[in-house]
């Protein structure tokens, strides 16, 4: 991902451990910064959803499933982070029921997080920030599917 200064994000899991791994490049000319920021993220196995926060620019959401199958949600000022220093972890918050796979996660137009999920039972779920760019996502509901 990237922010309007051309600042470029990539989140990945770290090799060996599962952790997740911020790698940042300054601007679209620069070279990568050498030394990952390390977030942790409560292990898991897929991949990593990441968006840019707007109108904060610099801080990010964070929503992976994690090693129980549950989602771990993170909102992260990357602006604060220092690559090539001690592991830094956000507050990492894990909910949700049990998931199929990646949940996924889009912002409203005031900034909310929205996810949503495939249960183990086939169920979709969902769930929203209660305050825009901050804090955790809410209570998890199961949407009717009719």
């Amino acid at each position: 991902m990237s922010d309007r200064n051309g600042r470029i994000i990539l989140l990945a899991r770290q090799a060996g451990t599962s952790a997740i791994v911020m790698y940042q490049r300054p601007g679209s000319n620069e070279e990568w910064l050498r030394s990952p920021v390390i977030l942790g993220g409560n292990g898991g196995i897929d991949q990593v959803s990441a968006m840019v926060m707007r109108p904060w620019e610099t801080t990010v959401a964070i929503l992976h499933r994690d090693d129980e199958a549950r989602s771990s949600f993170a909102v992260v000022n990357y602006a604060d982070l220092r690559p090539g220093t001690a592991v830094t972890q956000p507050d990492w918050a894990q909910s949700g029921p049990q998931q199929q796979r990646q949940p996924t996660m889009v912002l409203d137009r005031s900034g909310r997080v929205f996810s949503m999920a495939v249960g183990m039972d086939g169920s979709v779920y969902a769930t929203h920030q209660a305050q825009a760019g901050t804090g955790n996502l809410g209570r998890w509901a199961q949407l009717p599917l009719r």
